[in-house]
């Protein structure tokens, strides 16, 4: 039997995270995997673009957990694992909003505002 090139078998693999279908090997129902379809979801990267309540909504799923579960089985299968965050990483990591009166100088009155 002959072997396959490296080529191929990165060709493979690259075809298997890209579909739908390779999702069933990590817990995820042949009937999630049509509504998905259905909903214009084409591959495992584009379920990595939602959050559980976006997904849960889509999909009009009646349990938050099952679409935790789709979600947790793309990221598994792409091995992109999120990183545990603080609170306050999240925090120190946002874009800080400008506040009322905050200016570059500091000051609101060099803006020509007044107060």
């Amino acid at each position: 039997m002959p072997r396959k090139s490296k080529e191929a078998k990165v060709e493979e693999k690259t075809q298997s995270i890209d579909d739908l279908d390779s999702l069933r090997g990590y817990g995820v129902s042949s009937q999630m995997i049509e509504r998905l379809r259905a909903v214009g979801v084409t591959n495992p990267k584009h379920l990595l673009l939602f959050n559980a309540e976006e997904l849960m909504e889509l999909l009009n799923l009646s349990e938050l957990d099952t679409a935790r579960k789709v979600i947790t089985a793309a990221r598994e299968l792409l091995g992109d694992e999120p990183k545990p965050m603080s609170a306050r990483e999240r925090v120190d990591g946002a874009p800080r909003a400008v506040r009322a009166g905050d200016s570059e100088e500091g000051d609101h009155r060099s803006q020509g505002f007044a107060k």
